[in-house]
């Protein structure tokens, strides 16, 4: 089993986990920054497109009311007489009273004098030498005008006349003809002035001298003119009724950005970078020569998987094979090594021909009906390799007792197929001993932990001294791992030990330095 140490992980600063916070935050504000200032900058046209677009519906409103009055008063001008009778009287009274904006209706003859109304019946005064004038100038005999009641009231009047210049007209309350269309400006904060003739309806004073830009439009059927006015007010009230389409997208851009960070950090994460590395067969293999301390030889190698990440650099296996395990991808990699390992024997059969191979087997792999299949299959296709190959499982005391009875069940089929069987990191589980006593392993690995403690803590020497009494009663061999000095080598002889595995021989090595080893122990034979 590899057994390069995890190297313990200071926790964060907080100044640290800050910034890496700011890292996250910061392109989101900037973000909303550019929308809104990209916004900001739109809404000046788009407040500016919105008023002429204004301007020109409220005149079109305003003609197409004249219209309707004018209309309206011809047909009640058809059924009244020049005499200003009762009925005549009572109809224009009607009308008043259905109109929701006309306050007097009056009739006046071709000399301009108004002899009827809807509120005197009889009388006599001037229509207005202005007004007849402007009737007479339109083809259509349809005019407007601005100017004072007999109450001394600026009011508007809307005037209907047949071919003789008689007719009819209509007296509207100024704000009730504004009516029409000040809310829309309202809403707006637009200020705006209506001209009608030379007289002038403003909604605001003052509003050209406070304006960034105004707009003028005019009626090509009567004489009405409008000029809106757009102030500050005007472009932030557009502004904030619009926000939330602002908010909308720059939250969307937000979360398409952060979409696309997180799939490009998923990308770089190692979990992704794993499952690359082994769709791409970028992991290799190394071998770590076992040595008979006897000899002293080469008799063995343990098959280790390294992985060395373009972005990453070199991972550490206790990093990559827990990693594999949580992601499930272990298979993969198991599969891989018999493939290397394969490989490796067929391309070199006559040095490792008295040599063997192990091979870790994870804990989550040996309970999978499926991954025992898979050495089945494999000890029926490579019936040559077989003999050479030793299964590493773990001791664990994670497995269930239901658990335990398919791993001895499953281990007892692999012994029938031809695999050697190890225990490795014997010692540090509880279920070890009940376990190797239940299942004919081949050879037992004595963890590392019990070797670093050899000069420390004198109990370890009949500790060690137990397992290869055990060993030899059952017939197994026993193989001490992470040895990395020569007073450990002395130590561990003198205990009973043969076989060695550990940095004080060899570290793991590439195929190509591991083959230079055996090559070289063949020839000083």
């Amino acid at each position: 089993m590899d057994n390069t140490a995890l190297s313990e992980t200071s926790p964060i600063p907080s100044r640290q986990h800050l910034l890496d916070r700011l890292s996250v935050i910061t392109p989101v504000l900037i973000i909303f920054a550019i929308v809104f200032t990209l916004s900001a900058i739109k809404n000046i046209y788009d407040t500016s497109t919105n008023a002429m677009s204004l301007g020109s519906s409220a005149i079109a409103t305003l003609e197409n009311y004249i219209d309707n009055t004018t209309s309206e008063l011809a047909e009640l001008n058809r059924h009244v007489s020049s005499t200003c009778s009762v009925e005549d009287t009572q109809r224009l009274r009607q009308y008043v009273f259905q109109s929701p904006k006309a306050k007097e209706v009056s009739l006046f003859d071709e000399n301009g004098q108004v002899y009827c109304s809807s509120s005197e019946g009889k009388t006599r005064f001037d229509v207005g030498k202005a007004a007849l004038k402007q009737i007479n100038q339109t083809p259509t005999l349809t005019t407007i005008a601005l100017s004072e009641s007999r109450s001394h009231d600026k009011a508007i009047f809307i005037y209907s006349a047949n071919e003789d210049l008689s007719g009819i007209n209509a007296l509207l309350p100024p704000n009730l003809f504004l009516e029409l269309i000040t809310p829309k400006f309202e809403q707006q904060y637009y200020d705006y002035q209506v001209n009608i003739l030379q007289h002038s309806l403003e909604h605001k004073t003052g509003s050209e001298n406070q304006a960034y830009r105004s707009y003028n439009f005019k009626s090509e059927r009567y004489p009405i003119s409008l000029t809106i006015h757009l102030t500050p007010h005007s472009y932030f009230t557009n502004f904030g009724q619009h926000i939330w389409r602002v908010i909308l997208l720059a939250s969307a851009i937000a979360v398409l950005y952060q979409a696309i960070r997180n799939y490009k950090l998923t990308r770089n994460s190692l979990a992704f970078s794993l499952k690359e590395a082994i769709n791409n067969h970028e992991l290799e293999l190394n071998f770590q020569p076992i040595v008979d301390i006897h000899e002293p030889k080469i008799v063995g190698s343990e098959a280790l998987i390294r992985w060395n990440n373009p972005d990453h650099g070199a991972i550490s296996p206790t990093i990559f094979i827990p990693l594999a395990e949580r992601i499930q991808v272990i298979e993969q990699i198991t599969h891989q090594v018999f493939k290397l390992v394969t490989e490796f024997v067929n391309l070199n059969p006559h040095l490792v021909q008295n040599q063997y191979i192990s091979i870790n087997v994870s804990r989550t792999l040996i309970i999978k009906a499926k991954f025992v299949d898979y050495l089945e299959k494999y000890a029926k296709k490579n019936p040559d390799i077989l003999p050479l190959l030793l299964l590493e499982i773990t001791e664990d005391n994670d497995f269930s007792p239901e658990e335990l009875e398919v791993v001895r069940n499953n281990l007892g089929h692999l012994k029938q197929l031809g695999f050697k069987i190890a225990m490795d990191d014997f010692g540090t589980g509880y279920s070890g001993l009940n376990f190797i006593h239940q299942h004919a392993f081949d050879i037992i690995k004595i963890d590392q932990v019990f070797i670093k403690s050899l000069s420390q803590n004198s109990a370890i020497d009949s500790v060690i001294t137990s397992m290869i009494k055990l060993a030899k009663q059952l017939k197994m061999r026993v193989i001490a791992e992470g040895v990395e000095t020569h007073e450990q080598v002395e130590h561990l002889r003198g205990l009973g030990v043969r076989y060695i595995q550990g940095f004080y021989y060899s570290k793991p090595l590439p195929a190509e330095d591991y083959l230079l080893k055996l090559t070289a122990q063949m020839d000083s034979y």
